[in-house]
């Protein structure tokens, strides 16, 4: 077993104490729990600036590295006052400038975004998973593997609080645990699903029978976590995770066929819990009717409103008021505010115009290199690489009808994901003072 130093076993203790507080307290919107994990974020990012070495990096994770770069400097640039001749020439703003002179207010100099404060807060929701991913790319294969196994772990009493959720309601609002959104929990769910088969796995090939048991035992407990959130979606990426890790290990030619026993019974045994304590509720979800979904009312009205604020959009974290202001006054009784739009593309592009569509764009892009190679390359850690791939897939392919990655718990376990899944580097110099 490797030995590690004081000083990564300090940073393990920091990116630990970070995606523990965002399990337990990020899964809220904007509430005090995200303002708990800023701050153990200014932690975590300064212990990041201090060990985070260019180099150490693949290709892909500096593509990754560029893009989050990228997106501080977009926040930033937003932020800044134009003179109120340039601001008049950004789409929609014309008639913000007549308003504000109809109420009498003549600015001289007004910022790009409509919202200071909610720009604030998306800049530092980015500088925090820009810290979290730092850290955690500074840190040694094994130790990152630490962290995957320190959130299956921590989740499984957000799973319980599931369960008792689910058990003294009899509608389909379901399971919910410390998030605001079930199906941001169900994601988390479907999330952590792999890491606990590949768990699992390792456990049985060290010849630990008990600690795969206990493995595949979690590997239930979360499925049915995320089948009593009744949460459509979130329910099929659930499943969708399981069926691919164990096709993932399945196709390993150094893997005894029976290995796959342990896997398939939990399997069994899942299916099992979910009809028993869920189907009901669950078949009444998928039987009712999807086109009423608000999804699709965002989704229309949403499209004028990308058409409207392209190229530069109208701020990062401005979607509620932007949306606010075109919203039909006869829906206004049906709905309540919506603060997201339930797609991560075409909110983006409402918020940050072109320049955010290619940012996101490339970043996604980069991950999809980064998936592609943990199936296609054999390397170290390889099972736990093909399991991160598997398991970053699950809230990029959530966020085209939902907003997971709105939520810490979720976006700073991506975070941890991207530090393991990418092809690590076939070359990396030693920083100065360490060993090659």
């Amino acid at each position: 077993m490797a030995t590690h130093t004081p000083a990564d076993r300090w940073a393990t203790g920091a990116a630990g104490l970070l995606l523990l507080v965002a399990l337990a307290f990020g899964g809220g919107l904007k509430g005090g729990g995200d303002a708990l994990v800023h701050a153990m974020g200014v932690l975590a990012l300064g212990v990041a600036l201090t060990r985070w070495r260019w180099r150490r990096l693949g290709r892909t994770q500096q593509v990754m590295a560029w893009c989050l770069a990228f997106a501080v400097g977009l926040a930033l640039l937003q932020l800044i006052p134009l003179p109120i001749g340039w601001y008049e020439r950004l789409p929609e703003r014309a008639d913000i400038v007549a308003d504000l002179h109809g109420a009498g207010l003549y600015p001289h100099w007004l910022s790009m975004t409509l919202d200071h404060w909610a720009t604030l807060r998306a800049l530092l929701s980015v500088t925090t998973f820009a810290a979290m991913w730092m850290l955690c790319t500074s840190l040694p294969m094994e130790l990152r593997i630490r962290l995957l196994k320190l959130a299956v772990v921590a989740a499984i009493p957000l799973a319980l609080l599931g369960f008792a959720q689910s058990s003294m309601k009899l509608d389909t609002t379901g399971a919910n645990a410390m998030f605001a959104n079930r199906n941001h929990f169900a994601s988390l769910m479907a999330m952590l699903l792999p890491l606990a088969f590949v768990a699992a796995r390792e456990s049985r090939s060290r010849q630990l029978p008990g600690g795969a048991v206990l493995w595949l035992a979690t590997t239930v407990i979360l499925l049915l976590a995320a089948a009593l959130s009744f949460s459509r979606t979130g329910f099929l990426l659930a499943c969708l995770a399981s069926l691919a890790a164990l096709l993932s290990q399945a196709n390993r030619r150094s893997l005894n066929p029976s290995g796959s026993t342990g896997a398939l019974a939990a399997l069994a045994v899942a299916a099992i819990a979910v009809g028993y304590f869920a189907f009901d509720r669950l078949d009444a979800r998928f039987a009712s009717d999807i086109s009423t979904d608000l999804r699709w009312t965002l989704l229309s009205r949403g499209l004028p409103l990308l058409q409207a604020w392209l190229p530069w959009g109208s701020g990062l974290g401005t979607f509620g008021p932007v949306y606010g202001m075109t919203e039909p006054l006869q829906s206004l009784g049906q709905y309540v505010a919506a603060p997201y739009a339930h797609d991560e593309l075409l909110q983006v592009g409402i918020e940050a115009g072109w320049p955010g569509l290619l940012l996101a764009g490339t970043f996604v892009g980069s991950i999809a290199v980064a998936v592609a190679g943990a199936f296609r390359r054999h390397s170290p850690a390889g099972d736990w690489r093909r399991a991160a791939a598997i398991s970053a897939v699950v809230p990029l392919v959530h966020s085209l009808v939902d907003y997971p990655l709105r939520t810490f718990a979720c976006s700073l376990l991506l975070a941890l994901l991207l530090s393991v899944c990418p092809q690590p580097p076939s070359r990396t110099m030693p920083a100065r003072g360490e060993t090659p």
